[in-house]
């Protein structure tokens, strides 16, 4: 029994390896400065594996698992080292019930697989879309829905009448932009064009995140936690 429990450790520990390897790959790609955590030394004492930083100030604190599987303690040591720092708490996995170019949020933190990571720091292209509470969201451009409407001659009426979405919400929409569900989204693209969608970043994620813990401020971190956060990253290796 003990040989089998050991097996799968292994197996687990090489899978943990070569996601960070590729993750790693991806932030050396992307031209983002980063730091490999080592302490606590033991891979199960720790949460963070990898803290991303780079001048667009889209900041990443990441930890890689082998499954979807993640503690209490983890989420929040990602979400506390992610207000303090700036950043996206990110876990990133390769298990196999995750889709490519789909980022899920659970418990306040996104899981994605390596390759929608990859996607989303080398191929702003990609459509990537956002899922939660059971619904796929993606990014309406304001901008373009601006210029879109603009172009056609339509009035919020018109485009409210031709979606079924409210003039309130239209306006909302082209005043900030801002998330939408694919149901809607579809229903612009169809009446203003493709290029009023645009793909889920990680300064949308961000923002989605701060949204979510905005009655927790950085600012308002015990001393307790700075001084984890500084543990931390004083025991980093950095790249």
């Amino acid at each position: 029994m003990s040989s089998g429990r050991e097996s799968i450790f292994e197996e687990r520990k090489k899978l943990v390896k070569k996601v960070l390897e590729r993750v790693k790959d991806t932030l050396d790609l992307s031209n983002k400065n980063y730091a490999i955590i080592q302490f606590p030394t033991r891979y199960k004492e720790r949460s963070i594996d990898i803290v991303a930083i780079d001048e667009q100030g889209q900041n990443i604190v990441l930890r890689v698992k082998p499954t979807l599987s993640i503690s209490r303690d983890e989420v929040d040591d990602l979400i506390k080292a992610s207000l303090a720092l700036n950043a996206v708490p990110l876990m990133v996995t390769e298990d196999e019930s995750l889709f490519d170019n789909i980022v899920y949020e659970r418990e306040g933190i996104y899981i994605l697989n390596e390759r929608t990571l990859e996607n989303m720091c080398l191929r702003p292209s990609e459509l990537i879309a956002l899922y939660r509470k059971g619904d796929l969201y993606v990014t309406l451009d304001s901008k373009a829905f601006k210029r879109l409407k603009s172009l056609r001659s339509f009035s919020l009426g018109d485009i409210a009448y031709r979606t079924g979405i409210s003039r309130r919400t239209l306006y909302e929409y082209e005043r900030e932009g801002g998330m939408v569900s694919i149901d809607l989204a579809e229903r612009l693209v169809e009446v203003l064009g493709e290029d009023v969608v645009k793909t889920i970043s990680l300064k949308t994620i961000r923002k989605e995140f701060i949204k979510k813990v905005s009655r927790v401020e950085s600012k308002d971190l015990s001393k307790l936690r700075r001084e984890k956060i500084v543990s931390l990253i004083s025991n980093k290796k950095v790249k």
